[in-house]
């Protein structure tokens, strides 16, 4: 008798986004309509340039971050990780090339290591991902202020120069996020990426259908720290000093800047595109309130605004589209 082959599970639609995808791409375009009117001399390269590099960081974390939601997660430790490679690498990055590469590597490891143990705790011991990293962050925070007592360090030089290069009006974060798009591109139809994609959409279908669920979830916390980690590295290149409070205030802008994107704080829906763009309009309306003359501490009481409402929209699409 021959074996019944058991029913696969569907592989999910990972077009970019769908329909959050499109209202992302129509805010950013109201923005820009709205900076060309306001602020002319804002639409440049050069400029264009400039505040690639200075979203830079949170960007690197919230591609993390992205990954981490889609599989139906969240990660609270970014911060927590950019603060404690940000010391690090003001406080023992050495001169030479070969030992900063062999340095920012082991910053990589680090971050690798956190999210995996991250991942661990939460599938090991089933526990909410929400409390593993909030946990996990405060840990690193604590770490990093026993790196780094005060503000202070600085990175080796010839690091910062190669970070901060420019090439004519292109910056090296402008070919960053080029090569982040591409390898997207690449990747999103990968066994590994579909099985992330399925995994948020219907963890317990997902393993009755051959998916490895664990090794998912590990690998997808995992790369959120790594991805963290290069956020660490690039702040620091970016201020050219340390501060073990560097990433305190970056751990909400990544759930903003992948929920503007389109990705679902549910799993299964989203992707790196959506997060790019979120990226640049978390950066463009905090440029549009400082010209308006708005204080500081309203951009961050208008990112926690437009996420909850973002979140809200987004939740409707999705009770719409499940009840078709």
């Amino acid at each position: 008798m021959f074996k019944k082959e058991p029913n696969r599970l569907p592989l999910p639609n990972i077009t970019p986004d769908g329909k959050r995808m499109f209202i992302s791409l129509i805010i950013l375009a109201v923005l820009l309509i709205a900076t060309g009117i306001v602020m002319p001399s804002m639409i440049s390269i050069s400029r264009f340039s400039s505040i690639t590099n200075g979203q830079l960081t949170v960007l690197l974390a919230s591609l993390g971050q992205t990954l981490v939601l889609l599989i139906g997660g969240i990660d609270l430790s970014v911060g927590g990780v950019i603060c404690i490679i940000n010391s690090l690498a003001a406080v023992a990055m050495p001169e030479s090339g070969l030992g900063i590469i062999l340095f920012c590597l082991g910053c990589v490891a680090i971050g690798l290591a956190i999210g995996g143990f991250n991942g661990f705790i939460v599938t090991k011991f089933n526990v909410q991902p929400f409390i593993v990293t909030f946990t996990v962050n405060y840990i690193l925070l604590g770490i990093s202020q026993l790196i780094l007592g005060r503000d202070g360090g600085a990175p080796a030089k010839a690091f910062t120069k190669v970070l901060m290069a420019s090439f004519g009006p292109v910056s090296l974060g402008v070919i960053l996020v080029v090569f982040i798009i591409v390898m997207w591109t690449l990747l999103r139809r990968t066994k590994f990426i579909r099985d992330v994609f399925a995994v948020g959409t219907n963890a317990k279908a997902s393993a009755m259908n051959g998916i490895n669920v664990v090794k998912v979830k590990l690998i997808a916390f995992a790369i959120s720290g790594g991805c963290a980690a290069l956020a660490g590295l690039w702040r620091t290149a970016q201020l050219g000093s340390g501060s073990p409070t560097a990433g305190n205030a970056l751990t909400t802008p990544t759930l903003t800047i992948a929920v503007i994107g389109g990705t679902s704080m549910m799993g299964g829906i989203g992707g790196m595109y959506g997060t790019v763009v979120g990226a640049y309009i978390l950066r463009i309306i905090s440029d549009l309130l400082t010209f308006l003359g708005t204080k500081s501490f309203w951009s961050t009481v208008f990112q926690g605004i437009f996420l909850v409402a973002t979140v809200v929209v987004c939740s409707v699409i999705d009770r719409k589209n499940r009840s078709k």
